[in-house]
């Protein structure tokens, strides 16, 4: 039973070496697709440029405040305000390229 254990903690620990950081960071807590394709047609309908949704996005997770939520008051109301990310910018940074590359509008509409 012991080998088995170790195996599976190996496992994990493989498949977390292999992970980018929007795996390790953001699947943890937002399992649902259709959650980062809502949030992403948000930033684009406010900020529209790959850049702007980008800083807009890094500067909320650096510093959540409702003010600069995309969403609106009823989502905040039921899940609240997101906590303030504890990831380094480079970190952050790349987890956010690797969301917007698989999220942007024209990839999901394509």
């Amino acid at each position: 039973m012991r080998y088995i254990e170790v195996l599976i903690v190996l496992l994990v620990l493989i498949m977390n070496l292999n992970a980018n950081e929007f795996e390790k960071n953001c699947l943890s807590c937002h399992k649902n697709n259709k959650q980062f394709q809502m949030f992403m047609s948000k930033y684009t309908l406010k900020y529209s440029s790959e850049r702007k949704i980008k800083q807009a996005m890094f500067d909320y997770l650096k510093e959540p405040k409702i003010d600069d939520s995309v969403m609106p008051r009823g989502f905040i109301n039921r899940w609240g305000i997101k906590e303030k990310t504890t990831l380094e910018n480079e970190k952050l940074i790349e987890a956010l390229d690797v969301y917007y590359e698989n999220y942007n509008l024209k990839r999901v509409f394509k």
